[in-house]
């Protein structure tokens, strides 16, 4: 799964098919210490998830959510990078 967090008031959730983020903050009232509600709420705002057999979780933004399942090439296994 494509998320981090940089300190415990802070969680960020990268997009896996862009350069996209979507931070989180604890003293705005967000979850940071649940990643799961955190992805839900991103979930609520046009970002999704998928999990391929044998691979980790992986995030998309808005946009890159616009594309089919099919053409969502994580970052990762770019040729590009």
């Amino acid at each position: 799964m494509s998320h981090s967090q940089p300190d415990n008031n802070t969680l960020v959730i990268e997009c896996d098919g862009c350069e996209h983020k979507y931070t989180f903050y604890g003293d705005e009232g967000d979850p940071v210490r649940e990643p799961a509600k955190c992805i839900s709420r991103a979930h609520q705002v046009g970002w999704t998830s998928k999990k391929p057999v044998g691979y980790a979780w992986e995030n998309y933004c808005a946009e890159c959510s616009k594309l089919p399942f099919d053409m969502r090439v994580p970052k990762s296994m770019r040729d590009d990078l």
